[in-house]
């Protein structure tokens, strides 16, 4: 199994993991036409992180929808 990811970079705290924070050059999705495709490159850029989310309240809140795959 090949695992990685470009420039890629994290803070996790250990003792509260909601505290955690990330940062990914490619966005949120790094599919080329979507809207999250670069979304994070100037945080990246600038040094700076957005929170990782550990709970599902966490995801739930910040949910912009939801991708229902079905066969």
């Amino acid at each position: 199994m090949n695992a990685w990811a470009p420039s890629y970079r994290q803070i996790v705290d250990m003792g509260n993991l909601s505290r955690s924070v990330m940062a990914c050059p490619p966005g949120q999705s790094g599919q080329l036409g979507s809207p999250h495709c670069d979304d994070l490159i100037e945080l990246w850029l600038k040094g700076e992180y957005q929170p990782m989310l550990w709970t599902r309240e966490q995801v739930e809140w910040e949910a912009e929808g939801k991708l229902r795959l079905e066969p």
